[in-house]
């Protein structure tokens, strides 16, 4: 899909919030996203020395629990091409699947760049 594609697919959208996101998962369009958690690569110890999150033995990090929608990287009708390919290649970083996902609510994440899209749909595979 290319940037033009990714521009037109915002436009013709009814929804209100977008980003790019990598996932192993194999979503269709039009499917729902299933809720990112939060990772931790450092354990978090309670104030008895405890970890406060699980260990995952498969991610090999530290499970905070599930966040409030999907994490990715954001993008706008407004993002100019060398935007909208950074979030391409940062999403690529963690998954080969990549998918343009939209909602009509969103939150800040915690990296630079990163929205929680709140029940996010998948509308364009990348």
């Amino acid at each position: 899909m290319t940037v033009e594609e990714i521009r037109k697919m915002i436009k013709d959208s009814d929804y209100e919030y977008y980003g790019v996101r990598g996932d192993a998962h194999g979503y269709k369009a039009g499917e729902r996203h299933a809720e990112s958690h939060n990772w931790f690569q450092d354990e978090v110890d309670d104030e008895n020395g405890e970890p406060v999150y699980p260990w995952d033995d498969e991610m090999k990090l530290w499970d905070g629990g599930e966040l409030n929608g999907t994490c990715a990287w954001r993008i706008t009708e407004d993002s100019t091409d060398e935007e909208i390919k950074e979030a391409i290649a940062a999403a690529e970083g963690y998954a080969e699947s990549i998918y343009l996902i939209a909602g009509d609510a969103e939150e800040d994440g915690y990296e630079y760049g990163e929205v929680i899209i709140i029940n996010a749909k998948v509308i364009g595979i990348i």
